[in-house]
């Protein structure tokens, strides 16, 4: 897991949640609602310059703080594949 790219997720979701997480957070254990959850995932898009499949979207489906990092990741690293492509 890249550190920086974990930093920066965790960051968007202190501000926009007002709570201090960890690794280790369950994203429901967070106590944001769906709305809340889409809000840090377009905020997570704009930083990084990425866009979730809105399969992917759904609060139920991403699990753990580290779940979501690693979605960020492999997004980012396929962004960058592309755009090295061009």
């Amino acid at each position: 897991m890249d550190n920086n790219i974990d930093e920066e997720i965790k960051s968007i979701i202190e501000r926009k949640t007002n709570k201090v997480i960890n690794k280790v957070n369950k994203i429901g254990d967070l106590g944001i609602d769906s709305m809340q959850f889409v809000e840090c995932i377009v905020q997570i898009e704009n930083h990084f310059g990425i866009e979730f499949p809105i399969e992917k979207m759904d609060l139920s489906l991403i699990d753990s703080f580290d779940e979501l990092v690693d979605l960020v990741e492999k997004l980012y690293n396929v962004k960058k594949l592309e755009n090295n492509n061009k």
